[in-house]
């Protein structure tokens, strides 16, 4: 859903997916939108499905602080995720 979703949004063809399996263990599921100085975080609960899950919305306000924490952990995982194209959705 969240891929169809994204597809339709990227008109001008500048968003940028990856799938991360880096740690995979230990690491819950997870989607992140990320902005310059905030981000929605949409962490997996339990057994729910992605509409149920728990949005955080994070704005950075300091350095060392939880949004600056959050990112540090996702760029992590961004660079060894693996690019998605959209014609595998």
């Amino acid at each position: 859903m969240t891929l169809a979703a994204v597809q339709r949004l990227d008109t001008f063809g500048n968003l940028e997916v990856r799938f991360s399996e880096r740690n995979a263990e230990a690491h819950a599921l997870c989607s992140v939108f990320q902005f310059d100085r905030e981000a929605l975080v949409c962490e997996s609960i339990g057994n729910e499905m992605g509409h149920n899950w728990l949005t955080l919305h994070l704005k950075k306000l300091e350095d060392g602080g939880p949004f600056q924490r959050y990112m540090e952990h996702l760029e992590f995982l961004w660079d060894g995720a693996r690019v998605w194209e959209p014609s595998e959705a």
